[in-house]
């Protein structure tokens, strides 16, 4: 192949980590908060959702995080409020997220959003005042 000629092609695949769904906090809380997350290629998200979940299963709440997967079910009954995730590429959250979200029916449910994303630099921020 001549010089200067060729292609490159970048494959995303998902790292060998467990993305089982995982509860933070005591079976006895009484309140439920779900929280369905897209990790991206980094540890980045993973690391800001377990602080923040630490952060809100210490006021009294059961969090458990879902990794969003193809068929990924939950029954949102028990919710108190439902937490998405993402880290934000080329202005996007993931596109397995987005299709989950519009899926779903969401009418009368407390929802926040958690965007991860890096500064000029490429560098994460800092999670630990989450």
């Amino acid at each position: 192949m001549p010089t200067g000629i060729g292609s490159t092609v970048i494959t995303i695949i998902e790292r060998g980590k467990d993305l089982s769904p995982q509860t933070i906090g005591n079976d006895d809380f009484a309140e439920q908060i779900y929280i369905i997350y897209h990790s991206g290629i980094s540890k980045f998200t993973d690391n800001t959702l377990s602080t923040l979940a630490e952060n809100i299963a210490k006021n009294n709440y059961r969090v458990t995080l879902y990794h969003v997967e193809k068929n990924l079910k939950i029954d949102f009954k028990e919710a108190k409020a439902i937490g998405f995730a993402s880290p934000i590429y080329a202005g996007s959250i993931r596109q397995r997220l987005a299709n989950f979200i519009q899926q779903i029916e969401l009418s009368g449910i407390e929802c926040f959003v958690v965007l991860t994303g890096a500064d000029k630099g490429g560098r994460e921020r800092d999670t630990s005042k989450v």
